[in-house]
């Protein structure tokens, strides 16, 4: 049986990219769910939406945690290029659904990818849209990412009043969504990897972020990061060698191991002086 939701309309300024606007957006019935009007840029699509949570929602993941689906993203940093590589399966969180779609998002020439919870929906929550509209914004690209934080922290909050089951089986004290970002800034390379973790405190979710910056927190110019399926072995020396052909091996060993979980065809992105390489389009468009 469906639960009546109750609404409540506000209009608040909010500060996006740097300008004050006065939007009317809905959101749950929750007193001091976000101080808004103190975030700067906060993103476009939470507030239009509202992430309105309904009582039945489809979330979607692509994750490896015990009982979760299976997802293959590997991400690679080096001196002089970026490397994102994805296979295409999606699932819905108790793994009842599943469909093919890219995993690889371009906003504002910076390119990422997300696993575990993505998104629900129905919603206003889409992670991908979030961390997009953040990008758009004025600032260093680490800036422009802390913004993800205040959409996936309203999102989380509703689904915690509107999908009970996810939130204290999945979500509460659990790593919830996985991010890498990766993209030129000011003539060098950078990957941010984001992990965040949701904890209910005093009766509200708070999102815990951990964070992992390249070349800031790198010791040799070089980092690899592996996304959802965490059991990808690596070598000595192995990313010396060709990137996107280490990368898309890799991936398609977690796709013959578990194929009805890590599955679709494979993305190979790399990223350079030289520009934009797409060397596989998988469920992208080329």
């Amino acid at each position: 049986m469906r639960s009546t939701v109750r609404w409540k309309t506000k209009r608040i300024g909010v500060v996006v990219c740097g300008s004050i606007q006065l939007l009317r957006i809905e959101i749950p019935n929750i007193e001091n769910l976000l101080e808004l009007q103190n975030r700067r840029c906060h993103t476009r699509s939470v507030l239009g939406a509202g992430c309105k949570a309904l009582a039945v929602v489809s979330i979607l993941v692509a994750t490896t945690r015990s009982g979760w689906a299976l997802t293959s993203i590997i991400a690679v940093r080096t001196s002089t290029s970026l490397v994102l590589g994805a296979d295409s399966l999606t699932t819905r969180w108790d793994g009842s659904e599943a469909s093919l779609g890219c995993k690889i998002h371009e906003a504002a020439k910076v390119f990422s990818a997300f696993a575990l919870v993505t998104g629900a929906a129905g919603t206003g929550f889409d992670l991908p849209r979030i961390a997009a509209d953040a990008l758009e914004c004025k600032g260093t690209l680490r800036e422009r990412i802390q913004q993800v934080t205040v959409g996936l922290t309203v999102c989380l909050e509703a689904l915690r009043r509107f999908e009970v089951p996810f939130f204290s089986r999945r979500a509460n004290g659990n790593t919830v969504s996985e991010a890498v970002f990766l993209g030129f800034e000011d003539g060098e390379p950078k990957m941010l990897v984001r992990w965040f973790a949701a904890r209910l405190e005093n009766g509200r979710v708070h999102v815990h972020r951990h964070s992992l910056d390249c070349p800031r927190d790198c010791v040799d110019g070089t980092l690899a990061v592996n996304l959802g399926y965490h059991q990808m072995q690596v070598l000595p020396g192995l990313w010396n060698r060709d990137v996107p052909a280490v990368a898309e091996r890799l991936i398609e060993r977690a796709r013959a191991s578990h194929p009805a979980q890590v599955a679709g065809p494979i993305a190979i992105v790399q990223i350079d002086h030289d520009g934009v390489r797409r060397l596989r389009s998988g469920m992208c468009r080329p």
